[in-house]
């Protein structure tokens, strides 16, 4: 797919956080308006996956983190070269041998975890594999094995009470 290229601002939210907000036009130029639209993305000569959103309104955006905002050397509500594509490339997270051994002893646990959005998976392999001590890691890998099994459960049980 190609690129789009547009100026723009990178705008702060609420909370601390950075967007930038996506015309119509070119959303409807990515494939149209759907909830959420996989993109590359590239701000001023920094490149990262993202996803646009929308939070319910006709306001369409893709977040720009923390660590991706710092790399860009423009201040909020200066102009900006964005260009973006539609990510056609299948999002699969690395999962690291520590948190493998695990799954592996529990077997559904790598099943229910693939069934998580790519964001999630990421944010919860980042989650364990930041923790410095090794203790640490360890109790955020039970914690997110915890969750990944509550999460399956809520689905299941979702899905079965929509079957009825």
């Amino acid at each position: 797919m190609e690129w789009i290229k547009f100026k723009t601002t990178l705008d702060s939210v609420d909370g601390g956080g950075f967007v930038v907000n996506i015309s119509k036009e070119i959303l409807f130029q990515l494939g149209g308006g759907k909830r959420r639209i996989p993109v590359n993305v590239n701000i001023e000569g920094v490149s990262y996956k993202s996803t646009i959103v929308t939070m319910g309104n006709d306001e369409f955006f893709f977040p720009v983190r923390k660590e991706i905002r710092q790399q860009i050397p423009k201040n909020s509500n200066e102009e900006i070269e964005v260009a973006v594509s539609v990510d056609l490339e299948q999002r699969v997270v690395d999962i690291p041998d520590e948190i493998m051994e695990s799954f592996l002893l529990l077997p559904p646990t790598l099943e229910y975890f693939r069934t998580l959005s790519y964001t999630y998976q990421k944010e919860l392999v980042n989650y364990v594999m930041q923790a410095k001590r090794l203790e640490t890691k360890n109790k955020r890998l039970l914690k997110m094995i915890d969750w990944i099994h509550e999460m399956y459960a809520k689905k299941a049980n979702k899905k079965s009470s929509s079957d009825l």
